[in-house]
């Protein structure tokens, strides 16, 4: 007898986990999903006993691109730009000289090795091309 009221107050807890508060779980499960972003961290000079600099680190501008923004992923999980992303690109090809489809293709691979980080497009943007802008 202890065994069946036991087994019948599991099995009503669990129809109420289920039933009565599942929207509410699977809701708050997804704001608690994680995700990972790769930062490059910035470098510290490396120096000798002596404070004599070994090795340098220096600025350098990037053109970085929320692929987001300028498209999305299709079924098959290929990044492609909207018509709007088309035309932002294409106005970065006109400041930087860098064909369309080039940017496309490195949007594509910085999305396929981290769909949530931004898309390094121009990893050494001129000061006079990123003045312009």
């Amino acid at each position: 007898m202890f065994a069946l009221a036991a087994f019948a107050f599991l099995a009503l807890r669990l129809w109420s986990l289920q039933v009565l508060h599942g929207a509410e779980y699977a809701s708050s499960a997804q704001r608690q999903v994680i995700r990972t972003i790769d930062l490059p961290g910035t470098r510290a000079d490396i120096v000798d006993a002596r404070g004599r600099p070994l090795a340098t680190t220096d600025g350098r501008l990037v053109v970085a691109a929320n692929a987001d923004a300028l498209g999305g992923l299709a079924l098959h999980g290929r990044w492609h730009p909207s018509a709007s992303g088309l035309g932002t690109l294409g106005r970065l090809h006109r400041l930087t000289h860098v064909p369309v489809g080039t940017l496309v293709a490195r949007i594509r691979v910085s999305v396929a090795r981290s769909p949530f980080a931004h898309a390094v497009v121009l990893s050494r943007a001129l000061r006079a091309e990123a003045a312009r802008a």
